[in-house]
């Protein structure tokens, strides 16, 4: 085998590792979404008994999120790790995935590769409820 065949495996290894890597992130994203449009009434009702105000968006109220969505990994300290989500939940339940800026993006912030279950992500919106 010559060194050219080397370099090239080696990159093809790379790149489907990437690919791999891509899949896992993509579907832990379509789980958190599917997640928070189930629990999207919910939280809307919980949020209005609350007093908790809406943004004033653009077209229609919207809740801007900044979840901490525990991933299912503990660290060697004990303590959970979890992933930051930044999330648009509009009044009409419409759920939107956004990136670092609060913006909605094709790349958004939730970045783990570990899809989170329902109540990891019930979780985490109850505790932004909470420390409203």
């Amino acid at each position: 085998m010559s060194m050219a065949d080397d370099i090239n495996s080696h990159r093809s290894s790379v790149e489907r590792d990437r690919l791999e890597w891509e899949a896992k992130r993509a579907a832990a994203r379509g789980t958190l979404k599917k997640h928070l449009e189930d629990q999207a009434e919910d939280f809307i009702a919980s949020a209005r008994r609350l007093k908790i105000k809406p943004t004033n968006g653009w077209v229609r109220p919207r809740w801007d999120l900044d979840l901490s969505v525990p991933n299912g990994e503990i660290f060697d300290d004990g303590y959970i790790s979890s992933n930051g989500a930044k999330v648009r939940i509009y009044s009409n339940g419409t759920v939107v995935l956004c990136n670092h800026g609060g913006m909605p993006s094709s790349d958004p912030s939730y970045s783990s590769l570990t899809p989170p279950t329902a109540g990891q992500v019930r979780g985490a919106l109850m505790s932004w409820l909470r420390a409203r």
